[in-house]
């Protein structure tokens, strides 16, 4: 993928109703430019994959997307195979599948670690009390490399450039907690195309997950929002589903390889998004 390609792989993006913005794929492409792949016909962008590669311990694989009027003819499995290759170094390889899709995988290779679902809430009520908190606070700029180091904890490996990416630019919408000085949950929320997605949410505890959320819900009242949640957390999902969230699907997370790097399930809430995890 080269820069001139951006434009043509919002187009695909658009046509599926995702919601990356194109300082997304901008991102994605100077992360890991050898991971940001697309497929030509005739020098038109048909099919766009991508990878984030996390210190060779665990890389992200998405943004698998392909033309409709190119379906079906291999383009895909070209470039799954192609950007696996060039993961051969990484310990484990880890992407975010839909149902149909999870099958596909299965067949190369990857197995399922746990179950996810995307929420949506087409205009966020905030009809919730929200206690005041001396321990939560915005988010300064002194605080993302404690961001970083949790994350890293959470998630399973060190997301620097992500973290960087999604907190850098919009401090204001982000909140961070302590728990006598050490950081015990984060949440960040950035502006889709579509929705403001709010993920990553990590925290120590159901309650402060809830109550980290309750401050989101109060800024973006009245706004589209959509969240990627861990189906376990079902206290979390019933919260999610008195503000107003509706079901939308599942989808599951899956791994290659092996799964050294799981982080920390119990912290993790819902996700940055499903291409970067």
């Amino acid at each position: 993928m080269r820069g001139a390609d951006l434009l043509d792989a919002m187009r695909l993006k658009d046509a599926e109703g995702w919601n990356q913005t194109l300082a997304d794929w901008a991102f994605y492409l100077e992360h890991d430019p050898e991971l940001c792949l697309v497929a030509e016909v005739d020098d038109q962008v048909v099919g766009t994959v991508m990878a984030i590669n996390y210190n060779n311990e665990v890389a992200w694989i998405g943004m698998m997307i392909v033309d409709k009027s190119y379906r079906k003819y291999g383009v895909s499995t070209a470039l799954l195979n192609e950007v696996i290759a060039r993961l051969k170094d990484c310990q484990s390889i880890k992407l975010d599948a839909s149902p149909a899709g999870s099958h596909v995988y299965e067949k190369l290779g990857f197995v399922v670690e746990l179950e996810l679902q995307r929420m949506i809430a087409a205009s966020l009520s905030a009809s919730v009390d929200v206690l005041a908190n001396d321990f939560i606070q915005r988010i300064r700029e002194s605080d993302i490399q404690h961001l970083i180091e949790f994350d890293s904890q959470a998630f399973g490996a060190s997301r620097i450039g992500l973290i960087h990416h999604l907190a850098g630019s919009r401090l204001d919408i982000g909140w961070i907690a302590r728990s006598q000085g050490e950081v015990n949950g984060f949440l960040l929320i950035r502006e889709g195309t579509l929705y403001h997605q709010v993920g990553p949410l990590f925290a120590q505890s159901e309650a402060l997950a809830c109550e980290l959320f309750s401050l989101a819900a109060k800024h973006l009242e009245g706004k589209p929002v959509t969240v990627d949640i861990h189906t376990s957390k079902v206290e979390f999902r019933d919260f999610l589903l008195s503000l107003g969230f509706e079901t939308q699907r599942p989808f599951y997370r899956m791994y290659l390889n092996k799964n050294p790097f799981p982080g920390l399930p119990d912290s993790q809430f819902t996700l940055a998004s499903p291409e970067v995890g």
